[in-house]
């Protein structure tokens, strides 16, 4: 199974290429054929290492590749991603909705992603729109937009959602927006304090 998933992985990268994609994102799931969780995480990473590694092998440019953060802390990845050279999509959502500290997984990672994933939780489910998240994780979120050079990208997927997210962004970036036209933002303080 796993043979027939890493053909499929080369097919999609080779047909895709030619589009100029910035980045390849790769979840690393840890459920097994059969939907469960894998229990034995050493067999998991030694099946990713041997997996990225025929992925390489096979013409996979791995610098092209950003690896999510899901259920589990990037951290018991890095080691990994560090070897074959690829980058992290931080995916703040996840962060969130897992319960994942956002500061100190910005702080460790955001330099080594090119793209940040954002999405709200609401009703115990990820992927939603903006408005339940909470001032001080927006607060950091905002710090960390103002400065960030990758690509964000809204993961929600239903146009409510997205509708909620666009305005939080207008929000978001009009203090920018009048900065560069030369006028004065109506908060002087800018989103960010």
């Amino acid at each position: 199974m796993r043979e027939v998933a890493l053909q499929r992985v080369l097919r999609f990268y080779d047909r895709t290429l030619p589009l100029g994609p910035v980045q390849y994102v790769l979840h690393l799931d840890r459920r097994g054929a059969d939907g469960r969780p894998l229990r034995d995480w050493d067999a998991f990473m030694a099946n990713l290492v041997s997996s990225v590694d025929e992925l390489v092998k096979g013409g996979l440019d791995a610098s092209r590749v950003s690896v999510e953060n899901l259920d589990f802390p990037l951290q018991w990845v890095e080691p990994v991603v560090e070897e074959f050279g690829m980058n992290f999509c931080l995916d703040l959502g996840h962060l969130i909705y897992y319960c994942f500290d956002l500061k100190e997984n910005i702080d460790a990672f955001l330099d080594r992603s090119p793209i940040v994933h954002l999405h709200g939780i609401a009703d115990g489910m990820d992927h939603k729109g903006a408005e339940n998240i909470d001032e001080a994780s927006w607060g950091l979120i905002c710090d960390t937009l103002a400065d960030y050079e990758g690509s964000v990208v809204l993961e929600v997927f239903s146009l409510e959602d997205l509708s909620a997210w666009l305005q939080k962004m207008e929000d978001l970036l009009e203090p920018c927006t009048k900065a560069r036209a030369g006028q004065a933002p109506a908060n002087p303080h800018g989103p960010f304090l």
